[in-house]
């Protein structure tokens, strides 16, 4: 019996110290600060930028205020949308100068539309999009204007009281040239980015069938901006971000509690949203996950703690020694641990060496290694794109 409990005690020892050291099933979670791209490129002179909020849907509007509970229509009366839209735009303008992309961004004050009709007198468009004689700079500026009205007429902004009239321009939308001239000789800005619509659609339900509460809100904002040296639209996008929240319980009160009341949700969404906008436009960074390998081998285990101080290049030292060690588990393990530490040096090429290597130490015949890699391979793929990316948007390859 002692000799039994003596071998039990000495293998379950050999398992701890295996564990630790030569399997490849328990890797670490780590969070790393990554750039990523915007998703378009702006003009290389756009150096500093006007924003400005200019949302004509500002008043409350019955055709945006409704919404659904339990697929039932019901009408807000509170004119949520306008407390969304400013706090979506607070939030955008802080995230854009968080990224320290221009070198000056200026908030020009916000119109009020909440007693201003708006009169469209836009017609369709006629004109062959083939035609030579009409350049890029005039289709941007029309079809700007169009997509913008389309939008308008849409939701028919409704002002409570209309103290004041707007007509439409069919190729600069809700500015005129004298606007944009006077908006130049007042602020030191390349190009002026305005706000010019703004609302939401949510709903809310419980579904007996999944006994699920679940609840979305679509942020929907239109931006247009003008270069303000040649006074004219430079391009218009509008887009629309949907967030959700659900929780499953048999119970309707019990699931409806762990979701946020609407006002809340709403809110929460125009957050949300105005940072993605932020971010659709400028390079920003972002916080992702990666994994490496911590090993129970002596000289090895430290590098674990060097990893949480930030001390790649020390722990790389390390790891380095070990990748063509005759043990294969810990090869593998330390070869792709070299890829992480290349990846957070910018080295994303000799990461993507070190991660194929480590692939190559078991091939297939290690599923959950072999998973691991093939990933890493992937993200590693991508960023290698998004780095060309970014050097064209900040213009780094000149």
């Amino acid at each position: 019996m002692k000799a039994r409990t003596f071998n039990i005690a000495l293998l379950f020892g050999i398992l701890i110290f295996t564990q630790g050291c030569y399997t490849l099933y328990n890797p670490k979670t780590i969070s790393i600060d990554i750039v990523e791209p915007a998703r378009v490129k702006l003009p290389e002179d756009y150096k500093k930028m006007a924003v400005r909020y200019n949302n004509v849907n500002v008043a409350w509007n019955p055709n945006t205020a409704i919404y659904l509970l339990d697929s039932e229509s019901v009408t807000d009366s509170t004119n949520l949308d306008s407390i969304a839209s400013k706090i979506y735009f607070e939030l955008f303008i802080s995230t854009l100068k968080e990224q320290q992309f221009f070198e000056k961004i200026t908030e020009i004050k916000a119109a009020d539309y909440s007693h201003t009709q708006l009169i469209d007198t836009l017609t369709k468009p006629e004109f062959d999009p083939a035609d030579s004689s009409l350049t890029e700079e005039e289709l941007t500026s029309i079809v700007g204007a169009h997509i913008l009205a389309a939008e308008i007429r849409k939701t028919k902004p409704m002002p409570g009281r209309v103290e004041q009239k707007k007509y439409l321009d069919p190729k600069l939308a809700l500015y005129s040239e004298e606007e944009l001239s006077a908006i130049a000789d007042t602020c030191s800005a390349d190009v002026l980015l305005s706000l010019d619509h703004f609302y939401t659609e949510n709903a809310l339900a419980y579904l007996e069938y999944s006994s699920t509460a679940k609840e979305v809100v679509h942020v929907h904002y239109s931006w247009t901006a003008y270069d303000l040296k040649e006074k004219k639209l430079a391009f218009h996008f509008s887009r629309g971000d949907t967030i959700f929240w659900s929780h499953q319980s048999s119970y309707k009160k019990e699931a409806l509690k762990r979701i946020p009341p609407r006002r809340d949700a709403v809110l929460n969404a125009a957050d949300i949203a105005g940072a993605n906008t932020a971010e659709f436009l400028v390079p920003h960074w972002r916080t992702v996950q990666r994994i490496f390998y911590e090993s129970g081998n002596p000289e090895i285990k430290p590098t674990s703690q060097m990893v949480n101080n930030g001390k790649w290049l020390e722990a790389a030292e390390v790891w380095k020694k070990y990748t063509n060690d005759k043990n294969k588990a810990l090869a593998a393990k330390c070869k792709f641990n070299m890829a992480v530490a290349c990846e957070m040096n910018d080295q994303i090429d000799a990461a993507l060496g070190w991660v194929v290597e480590s692939y190559y130490v078991y091939g297939e015949k290690n599923e959950v290694h072999s998973a691991n890699c093939r990933e890493y391979i992937n993200i590693l793929a991508q960023r290698k794109q998004d780095q060309q990316i970014i050097e064209k948007q900040l213009s780094l390859d000149e």
